[in-house]
């Protein structure tokens, strides 16, 4: 007998959850916008987001600099080139993201 109980309870309590499912599933996709706001925590650093969610930045190609170069204790590095963020990330249209139709 309390084995009936049990189910009778648990049929009780998942019927009216049972409507709820149906609508959850006919709703749309929900679908990604574009990402504009920049007032978060990322609003100083150099470069955009894009709207694959990659941030741009300039590239920097470093040299370790010889101990007679260094003017201080965390002076290490000398800048060889810099790449602009255009050409340093590929652009979005050959991105394989699916959430993307560019």
């Amino acid at each position: 007998m309390p084995l009936l109980s049990r189910r009778a309870l648990l049929a009780t309590a998942t019927a009216p959850s049972l409507p709820l499912t149906a609508a959850r599933a006919q709703r749309p996709t929900l679908k990604i916008g574009v990402l504009t706001d920049m007032a978060g925590p990322y609003q100083d650093i150099v470069g955009p987001i894009r709207t694959d969610g990659r941030k741009l930045h300039p590239s920097h190609l470093f040299q370790v600099k010889k101990p007679s170069e260094s003017k201080g204790p965390w002076d290490y590095y000398k800048v060889m080139a810099t790449t602009p963020s255009e050409e340093a990330f590929r652009p979005i249209k050959d991105g394989a993201c699916p959430l993307i139709k560019a």
